[in-house]
């Protein structure tokens, strides 16, 4: 919804189209369904590099700890000659458009690729990190309106899956899936940390530029993990478990009611000074130079004239 509505993020709102397709392809490959494999993870690696390249380099290196989590099934001749063949096709679909940004980014023209403009560096994206305690209050936390705060119930569900998963959960292939959504929902967390040691990250994926862009892969792996942890109360007949969620869940929920703030879109007033508003990082160069006349372009000259 912030992406949405709050950062005009369309790109990364996409991107939660697609993430899921690669792990549903993930798990096709683990169950063997290759056909599906090669559709639902082609397609979903298509639809992230063409909606933020940037971030699917770090959903990437997120998958590698998940099929390294499953290294026993994954780690076989058939299926690492199927990644390689995917990742073959994938590279060859997306080349128009990669080839098209590299082109733009050595010619230098927009905003975009300077490094000075988008203030891509880790000192900038340590200060827009996160902290632990951001998550479970429900206020804003930046001057930019971005919200980062996690539903309770969805964390209570998240707790209710460790339980589950250490108690409960019999079937191994079943557990070590769910353990690899766990360890990377705690990756996307770390990456977000405002402490994580970007100084040592290569210059290239410094473009992130904020620390709670990872919100993005929080909110993907914790909804599919807090729907694990529901599965214990609507499966199981302990009516224990389910009256003791319902007491946490009201305990927890209703001190916040009070604490929540309402704002009419009507009631905020907006700077239209910036172009097209944070957008304008996809300007010319040239044009961000005389942003003045952009805002402008659609008003009348006045020409004052001397007469004398």
């Amino acid at each position: 919804m912030t992406n949405i509505y709050v950062r005009t993020a369309f790109n990364e709102s996409f991107m939660y189209l697609f993430m899921p397709m690669i792990l549903i392809g993930i798990v096709d490959l683990l169950n063997k369904n290759y056909k599906s494999f090669y559709i639902y993870f082609i397609l979903g690696y298509i639809g992230i590099i063409n909606s933020h390249l940037v971030l699917s380099v770090y959903f990437t290196f997120i998958v590698l700890i998940i099929l390294l989590i499953n290294y026993k099934k994954i780690l076989k001749k058939e299926n690492i000659k199927r990644l390689i063949i995917s990742s073959i096709l994938i590279l060859i679909l997306v080349m128009p458009s990669v080839i098209m940004m590299l082109e733009h980014k050595a010619l230098n023209i927009y905003t975009v690729f300077d490094s000075n403009a988008m203030n891509a560096s880790s000192i900038n994206i340590k200060a827009n990190g996160l902290s632990v305690f951001d998550y479970i209050q429900p206020e804003i936390r930046y001057g930019n309106n971005i919200y980062v705060f996690i539903n309770i119930v969805v964390i209570i569900f998240c707790l209710m899956s460790v339980i589950y998963l250490v108690k409960y959960e019999k079937n191994k292939q079943t557990k070590q899936l769910v353990l690899s959504i766990l360890v990377a929902l705690i990756i996307s967390m770390l990456f977000s940390y405002h402490k994580f040691p970007y100084q040592y990250i290569p210059k290239l994926l410094l473009s992130v530029q904020f620390g709670f862009r990872f919100v993005l892969f929080i909110g993907l792996f914790i909804s599919i993990f807090a729907s694990y942890g529901l599965n214990l109360i609507t499966t199981k007949n302990e009516e224990n478990i389910k009256n003791i969620s319902i007491i946490l869940c009201c305990l927890i929920v209703l001190p916040f009611i009070n604490n929540t703030t309402f704002i009419k879109i009507n009631d905020i007033s907006y700077d239209y000074n910036q172009g097209m508003g944070w957008q304008k990082e996809y300007l010319t160069k040239y044009t961000s130079a005389n942003i003045d006349y952009f805002n402008e372009r659609d008003n009348k000259i006045k020409i004052n004239t001397d007469e004398n």
